[in-house]
């Protein structure tokens, strides 16, 4: 295996393989290794599968010698090229993390603006595409060259590569090699933070207001001047994005406020729901304004599970409100 011309292909795209099932099949998906097994997948992996795709004769090999020989003393030619001429050793490196940090970036670009839900999940799948795509074209490039212009992908040629990281020929070199490899690191680990803060901030339930225009519900153009006995038609949605299902009660109350302070309250409903993972529901409901004068507002109180006897602000999970007449002030 290791003798052919793919073998870090093939080990690459385990590496990614892995990684992938483990955070796509929701196994690793509350783990705290969930930044571990994203950072390389949002980084050197997508930029190792698309470099080596672009560049067939370059891979993380030391130069073989200031000549462009290899271990036997004869000169090597890529590409036209010595064996100097490509990007090897840690430049190598670099350019993978380079590239994958670009690639991810184009991916997320592209799928915020495809009509398609973001989330965690759609960019690993456009990570594993772009993955696939890149080595399966690297694998097809290398394949079409005689071995004199393509990259040696055997264990000795990448222990020599590591060793020319660190095996720079003077102090400054030595140095900058070592600052490179850090940054490295502490991109990696950036990378992984990120992918776990990313998705506590997608766990959320979205509390929304929609308004009965003709024959559909549109968010707008809500009633603003509501008399008292007016008849109106609402309707509250509930957007589950927590990742599980949730069991909700809404609760829609009509309350009257004076100088801030609520003086009448007057319970219209509430409704208990289940939603599972990335759906909504709509709940319609109607009521009448049994207050006169100003001052008068709708609130809805979101709870997951039950409701307590008297709703407010502090104990519910979301809330939401429209005022009816004046603001209450």
């Amino acid at each position: 295996m290791f003798g052919d011309s793919t073998a870090d292909l093939e080990a690459v795209g385990v590496a990614a393989a892995v990684p992938l099932g483990l955070l796509l099949s929701g196994i690793a998906a509350e783990s705290v290794l969930r930044p571990v097994l994203a950072a390389p997948l949002l980084t050197v992996i997508p930029g190792y599968a698309v470099l080596a795709a672009v560049s067939p004769a370059s891979g993380p090999l030391s130069r073989a010698g200031s000549n462009g020989a290899d271990s036997s003393g004869r000169s090597r030619q890529f590409d036209g090229g010595t064996a100097d001429s490509r990007l090897t050793g840690i430049a190598w490196w670099i350019g993978t993390l380079v590239v994958g940090v670009l690639a991810v970036a184009v991916l997320a670009r592209a799928l915020l603006a495809a009509p398609v839900k973001y989330d965690a999940e759609s960019l690993l799948v456009g990570v594993t595409v772009v993955v696939a795509v890149g080595l399966l074209v690297a694998a097809l490039r290398r394949r079409h060259r005689s071995p004199g212009h393509r990259y040696d992908p055997r264990p000795r040629s990448w222990i020599s590569g590591i060793g020319s990281v660190f095996g720079a020929d003077d102090a400054g070199d030595a140095v900058l090699s070592i600052v490179l490899a850090g940054s490295l690191v502490l991109l990696l680990a950036s990378a992984g933070f990120a992918a776990t803060v990313d998705q506590q901030s997608e766990e959320y339930t979205e509390l929304y207001l929609l308004n009965q225009n003709e024959s559909e519900t549109v968010a707008g153009n809500y009633p603003s001047e509501v008399g008292y006995g007016d008849r109106v038609e609402l309707t509250v949605g509930v957007g589950n994005h927590e990742g599980n299902t949730e069991t909700y009660t809404v609760v829609v109350e009509l309350q009257r406020v004076q100088n801030g302070t609520v003086a009448e309250r007057q319970t219209v409903t509430r409704m208990g729901v289940t939603v599972g993972p990335g759906e909504t529901w709509q709940g319609p409901h109607s009521f009448e304004l049994p207050f006169e004068g100003d001052g008068a507002r709708v609130r809805y109180y979101l709870y997951r599970g039950d409701s307590p006897t008297d709703p407010d602000a502090e104990s519910a999970y979301r809330t939401l409100e429209h005022w009816l007449t004046g603001s209450g002030s």
